[in-house]
């Protein structure tokens, strides 16, 4: 199959069934974001003594919640990306809906906090 045709085709409305391609695990993490939290491996985890200066020494601009409700990451600034982050946003459900991702392999270059690269890693997990 050529992907670059059907992601094109998708996005044209050419493709024939856009409602079969949601990744099985879409509505667990759609219950995710409604309590603004996300299962974070590894992050989870941390003790609030270790996450604290996790937070302090990496030049975040974008935060998620944890499992525990704790911040990981920073605001950008008071008016810009000062919400948690949706983690797959829409735009990576949406792109999943149109498109299985989970039969692919993603190349994705990010703004550095990972949020999009990882939500896309979990959906080609799927």
């Amino acid at each position: 199959m050529d992907v670059l045709k059907k992601i094109s085709s998708s996005f044209s409305g050419s493709s024939a069934d856009h409602t079969s391609g949601a990744s099985a695990d879409s509505s667990a993490h759609a219950a995710a974001h409604a309590l603004g939290e996300v299962e974070l491996p590894g992050v989870d985890n941390l003790p609030d003594d270790e996450l604290e200066p996790l937070n302090r020494w990496l030049p975040w601009a974008a935060f998620l919640l944890d499992r525990k409700g704790r911040q990981f990451g920073v605001t950008q600034s008071a008016t810009t990306r000062n919400l948690a982050q949706a983690m797959p946003d829409s735009r990576i459900i949406e792109l999943d809906r149109r498109i299985p991702l989970c039969d692919l392999t993603e190349f994705e270059i990010g703004c550095f906090e990972g949020i999009r690269t990882a939500a896309l890693a979990r959906s080609s997990e799927q």
